[in-house]
């Protein structure tokens, strides 16, 4: 999780959380911090669970989400704000696939992306905003799955992707390090989004603040933006930002992670 706690799915299906339990975090109904696994609140059938900053959502095997944690932004997707129990998501009934960050989205069996919290790029088509409940988002109608930036990115969004299906990836919203296209001078915003080219077989996309990296299916990964840490993975720190290069001395990876500036 990136709030000092963490989750566990059991095999049954039961979620726990132990750590720091500011603003609910750990679905047990208090603000205390618990140094041991305590069971979240109403839910057994889980198939898996995310985390960001502020929430913790999960998507149960029936195709269902529920969600808790501080809410300020309305990552809760039921129209409230504020801390909160876990929940369901309303409207949501049949999700196939979950990605949350400050703005939590899920794939649908029609292709379509809906998506509600803090919509900071507009990719719902309606501006900046706060989309309380889950929002069909712009120019996505064949995706297999959403990836939103990884842990770090709640205050300075990265990259917004989607997998549609056959593997080919399109990205929105921030793109201050070339971390979707460095030909494009500026954020993505309003559903506008970017085919990155040359993938056409990926099954599963990670970002940081600056870069954004993609696993094909023959196990090879590609990445691009910035790479003033390494992030590239070429055996350099050359910059300025970098179109898609391969990751040097990888084969077979079937899983990525991404932190704040490190893959």
């Amino acid at each position: 999780l990136d709030n000092a706690a963490m989750c566990a799915r059991r095999a049954t299906g039961a979620l726990v959380c132990w750590g720091a339990g500011d603003g609910g975090m750990l679905g047990n109904g208090s603000d205390d911090d618990q140094p041991l696994p305590v069971a979240v609140a109403g839910v057994a059938q889980a198939a898996s669970v995310k985390a960001a900053k502020e929430a913790a959502c999960t998507l149960l095997r029936d195709g269902a989400v529920w969600c808790w944690g501080i809410n300020s932004s309305g990552q809760s997707g039921d129209g409230t704000s504020g801390p909160w129990m876990p929940e369901p998501v309303v409207n949501l009934d049949h999700a196939v696939q979950l990605d949350i960050a400050m703005l939590n989205c899920v794939t649908l069996p029609t292709g379509e992306v809906a998506c509600w919290g803090q919509d900071q790029f507009g990719w719902a088509g309606q501006g900046e905003t706060l989309l309380q409940t889950p929002t069909i988002m712009k120019n996505v109608t064949d995706a297999d799955s959403v990836h939103l930036p990884g842990p770090g990115s709640n205050q300075q969004p990265g990259a917004q992707c989607v997998i549609f299906a056959g593997g080919r990836v399109s990205c929105t919203g921030a793109n201050e390090f070339g971390n979707i296209d460095i030909d494009i001078a500026d954020d993505l915003v309003d559903g506008e989004m970017k085919t990155i080219d040359g993938i056409t077989d990926a099954v599963q996309v990670v970002g940081t603040l600056g870069t954004t990296c993609a696993l094909r299916a023959n196990g090879e990964v590609l990445c691009w933006g910035t790479n003033g840490n390494g992030e590239m993975g070429t055996g350099s720190f050359e910059q300025p930002v970098q179109k898609v290069v391969t990751v040097s001395g990888l084969e077979g990876v079937v899983h990525l992670a991404g932190g704040r500036w490190h893959m």
